[in-house]
């Protein structure tokens, strides 16, 4: 793939900002923010609880990243796979009281931007969501994922990509941060161009999510460059859902890939552990 002059821009961009006004906090401070969003994340994280019909067994071939092909476990492997796997996720698991969403939820919508180009639409994905935010009057947006993850997996040798860990790590990203990152409605375009990247490349990491403390309102990016929003009260979703169509955002029915004519994403991956 031939660079973008847009990645450039961004590097450029990054190197010549102002200070920025972007914290790192830990997942319960994240949580702490936003009652909605703790629940909703918590929701979501219980995807990851070892199943029953899902637990490993010697009967059934898995692909072994180690030894690289596709194989039958021992017992005392399955054993020690499925304990590993209870273990791991009784350590990354938030351990926080939150809210009951029973009779909140009010509806999914998806928004899209105008755009003729994919480096064209992350303009108008960032300038038109920050615009979107300063109709809601937001002074800044919460990001957390599902899973204690961190928020890249290293290098990569796919340009955009790249260029958004670079953002990252010039903010003072780790390759081992898994908590939240709160960004005022400054800093935000910048960090939507980039963060467009991440919900666009990486295939297995977990769901990222984002609003803004005390919201009722929870949204996130998928790989296709669009925004889903998730409401809890039926007023913000009127509300948003007029602000959006004030600014020009297109309301679509359901997914699908823009950038491409066979439905391939360009550098996305999955990793594999």
């Amino acid at each position: 793939m031939e660079t973008s002059p847009y990645c450039f821009i961004r590097i450029k961009e990054m190197l010549t900002s102002k200070t920025t006004m972007i914290e790192f906090l830990s997942r319960q401070e994240t949580l702490k923010l936003n009652k909605v969003f703790a629940a909703h994340i918590l929701e979501w994280q219980s995807r990851y609880r070892p199943h029953p019909d899902y637990l490993y067994r010697p009967d059934q071939k898995y692909y072994d990243p180690v030894q690289g092909v596709v194989r039958c476990y021992s017992l005392e492997e399955c054993k020690k796979l499925n304990s590993d796997r209870a273990e791991e996720y009784e350590r990354k698991r938030d351990k926080i009281e939150v809210i009951s969403l029973d009779g909140l939820y009010a509806g999914q919508s998806i928004y899209v931007f105008e755009h003729d180009t994919i480096d064209n639409y992350i303009n108008h994905l960032a300038n038109g969501f920050v615009g979107l935010a300063n109709k809601l009057m937001w002074e800044s947006v919460i990001f957390l994922a599902d899973y204690a993850e961190p928020w890249y997996e290293g290098d990569s040798d796919f340009p955009p990509l790249e260029n958004a860990i670079l953002y990252f790590k010039s903010i003072g990203t780790t390759e081992t941060f898994s908590g939240g990152i709160k960004v005022s409605i400054d800093d935000l375009p910048l960090f939507l161009k980039n963060y467009f990247w991440f919900s666009r490349c990486y295939a297995s990491s977990p769901y990222h999510f984002f609003s803004s403390p005390g919201k009722n309102v929870v949204l996130s990016l998928c790989q296709y460059g669009n925004i889903h929003f998730d409401y809890y009260s039926d007023e913000y979703k009127t509300e948003i859902e007029g602000h959006a169509k004030e600014i020009g955002m297109i309301k679509i029915d359901r997914c699908f890939e823009p950038f491409s004519e066979t439905g391939a994403i360009e550098g996305r991956h999955m990793k594999l552990k």
